[in-house]
């Protein structure tokens, strides 16, 4: 006997059916293999995607606190004091989630950027792959001709980088 958590195709078929079976879900989700890998690109979309909402985040914030600030003068101008204070913490408090969501977005960017230079290697190592046989065919025929043009066609590649 085995532990159902030692067949992953086991529990995915488990997960399926219950999504398919619960026709009265008020969710509709999707039915998707959870094990399954999604590529470089998929997760570079996707990382981008989050880098914007979190910067939108950061502007909903600072306008959040420019509306705090507002009413800590008014508060001010009318001898409330205490309301102020507590206008004024949550000015500080916005703003302060404004700046973590931006640096959060920042973060974000960069990963970002990484995961796209691995994208772009990984496109390039396959590209000099169908340079470097094709440069072998053009050796074996030793014609000078297709040899310069695959040559070409190699710097040119790089070139693009």
């Amino acid at each position: 006997v085995t532990h159902p958590r030692q067949h992953p195709q086991h529990n995915a078929q488990i997960i399926k059916t219950k999504l398919e079976t619960n026709p009265t879900s008020q969710y509709k989700m999707p039915i998707k293999n959870p094990f399954k890998k999604t590529s470089l690109e998929d997760e570079m979309i996707n990382l981008r995607l989050t880098s914007k909402s979190m910067q939108r985040s950061a502007i909903k914030c600072q306008k959040n606190e420019k509306v705090a600030i507002a009413k800590v003068k008014k508060a001010i101008q009318a001898g409330n004091l205490d309301q102020a204070r507590i206008y004024g913490q949550d000015a500080i408090r916005e703003k302060n989630q404004a700046l973590n969501s931006q640096r959060l977005a920042s973060r974000i960017d960069a990963t970002a950027s990484r995961v796209e230079t691995a994208v772009r290697m990984g496109q390039v190592s396959k590209s000099m792959a169908g340079v470097t046989r094709s440069m072998g065919t053009a050796l074996k025929s030793m014609d000078a001709d297709k040899i310069s043009k695959t040559m070409d066609k190699f710097e040119q590649q790089f070139e693009d980088l």
